[in-house]
């Protein structure tokens, strides 16, 4: 029996064929100490009560078989501290592959998951059928990080998805290496970052919602200047990321266009907020990747809303509707040759080494506790807020208004503010 906490960083392959290359490749020994390496065939089934109780309350159940073992879990619903999963896990040992909580009992979970069941029978909801290389990594800065690469699929009732991911968990050591492992790798080959479990993608094949979804962080007056950027910074990041796989999911849905940049526009705003608490060279590092990423979406953005623009003229004025046809199918061409660049942008993810060094930096925070940082946050926000809105205010009675690049200027710093 064991207990333990996992913390994984899921990045998905963009290219099943990648991954013969990726689980041999000699960069990973040249890069990281490689200590172990292990090919497993993996045939999982996940269970529940009938009515799905433990799906109700948080809990997952699987029992996994691989050549010569057979292992039963559970897990929690957990968090995604730091903006990575992390979750309460449970594993025993079975002599065989019939499901029930009995093994648990002895566990601290059994208690909770005898009250969840009360003696119901477990079904079968799904299962996974996959292959798994597994390579210990050692990093230069002493961190044990078990590179978990699978391959295979979900399969749910007459449905199926195809597994292609690499997983990072941490065994030993500091959390923010996982997401320097992560980009490292991102380097090497075409990854994006994961925000769903097998299980959560299992339960989707049977319409069902996860519970796996970053919550936006409670704010507490009186923490630090510094916790409150690195959990508000992460959670803004994983919006924006969750947002790009919408996109990739719906790409001629502009919404998921807009809130990919809101959410950038959000951290950006947060960080110039913030800046006389950063340091600066990473401030700048930071802000050159966000604009580049927002940039990159800009176009299309900009086409999205020329379309609405467009389309709500048409409705004002209908005696234009036959002049205004050829205009249309412009914008629905370029908008089209536009959303395919876009895709093979993200699919591929281009900007995933990047946004995780943004994320790293957040995680181990580029700000000096002892100073500025480490004050309260509300004594920080009142002093900074009435700077701004002096500024603000003094902005909007000198601005020359027949001049459009001063306009501009103006619409982007009360833009910054209501971001914030």
């Amino acid at each position: 029996m064991s207990q333990m906490q996992e913390i994984e960083l899921k990045l998905r392959m963009a290219n099943p064929a990648d991954y013969p290359q990726l689980v041999k490749d000699p960069i990973l020994s040249d890069r990281f100490k490689t200590e172990q390496v292990r090919v497993i065939q993996y045939a999982t089934t996940y269970y529940d009560t009938w009515d799905r109780l433990l799906y109700q309350n948080g809990y997952s159940y699987r029992i996994r078989k691989a050549t010569s073992s057979c292992t039963a879990t559970v897990k929690d619903q957990g968090s995604q501290g730091g903006g990575l999963f992390v979750r309460g896990e449970w594993n025993v040992k079975l002599d065989s592959d019939a499901p029930g909580i009995e093994p648990f009992l002895g566990l601290p979970v059994g208690g909770q998951l005898e009250s969840i069941v009360k003696g119901q029978e477990l079904l079968p909801l799904f299962r996974t059928d996959f292959q798994r290389t597994a390579i210990d990594l050692r990093t230069e800065t002493g961190s044990l990080i078990e590179m978990a690469a699978d391959l295979g699929s979900i399969i749910a009732d007459q449905a199926a998805d195809p597994i292609c991911e690499v997983e990072l968990e941490l065994k030993d050591g500091e959390p923010v290496d996982l997401l320097r492992v992560g980009a490292a790798l991102a380097d090497m080959y075409p990854l994006r970052v994961g925000d769903k479990s097998k299980y959560a993608r299992g339960l989707e094949l049977l319409g069902l919602p996860s519970h796996e979804k970053p919550s936006r962080p409670e704010i507490d007056a009186d923490a630090s200047v510094g916790s409150f950027i690195r959990a508000q910074g992460i959670f803004y990041l994983q919006e924006a990321l969750a947002w790009q796989e919408k996109y990739l999911i719906q790409p001629e849905d502009p919404e998921s266009i807009h809130q990919t940049r809101v959410k950038i526009r959000h951290l950006r705003s947060l960080l110039s907020f913030f800046k006389p608490v950063l340091k600066g060279d990473r401030y700048g590092d930071i802000t050159d990747i966000l604009r580049g990423f927002a940039g990159g979406l800009g176009y299309i953005r900009e086409l999205d809303v020329l379309a609405m623009g467009w389309q709500e003229i048409i409705r004002s004025y209908p005696e234009l509707l036959g002049e205004a046809e050829q205009l249309s199918k412009r914008l629905a061409a370029e908008r089209a040759k536009e959303q395919a660049a876009v895709y093979e942008q993200l699919a591929t993810g281009a900007f995933t080494p990047a946004l995780l060094r943004v994320w790293a930096w957040l995680l181990e925070g580029f700000w000096n506790e002892d100073g500025k940082a480490g004050q309260p946050l509300k004594l920080y926000v009142e002093q900074r807020l009435l700077k701004w809105l002096k500024r603000l205010d003094k902005s909007l009675k000198n601005n020359d208004y027949s001049d459009l690049q001063s306009v501009h200027t103006l619409r982007i710093q009360g833009k910054k503010l209501r971001y914030v």
